[in-house]
């Protein structure tokens, strides 16, 4: 697979019902369903010079002694490099829970 601005492929409802709760059902995957980061931000990333698309770390934050849950996101460049000269990696996403839309509005 090459990594260029066009890298992903869009897969329908179902399919995406289907990945959902493949890992909702799985033991042993935590208490986190999903994240959301704002447009304003996932923009900043975006527009970084040389930026093609973004590059998502599955991550845990120690809170108070325990581990929750975080993707860190980082813009990549046309080598399919992490750009990592600037302060522009996104954390601290809102997850579900506690950040759900209701059943009939989500994956």
């Amino acid at each position: 697979m090459t990594i260029d601005a066009n890298t992903g492929q869009f897969i329908s409802l179902t399919k995406a019902k289907e990945f959902v709760n493949n890992f909702k059902n799985l033991p042993g995957t935590g208490p986190v369903n999903s994240h959301f980061f704002g447009s304003n931000k996932l923009q900043q990333v975006l527009t970084q010079p040389g930026c093609i698309g973004l590059r998502m770390y599955y991550a845990f934050e120690e809170e108070q002694g325990a581990f929750r849950q975080q993707l860190v996101v980082v813009g990549v460049n046309s080598d399919g490099n992490d750009i990592l000269d600037t302060n522009l990696i996104l954390d601290f996403s809102a997850t579900c829970p506690p950040h759900c839309p209701p059943p009939d509005k989500s994956l």
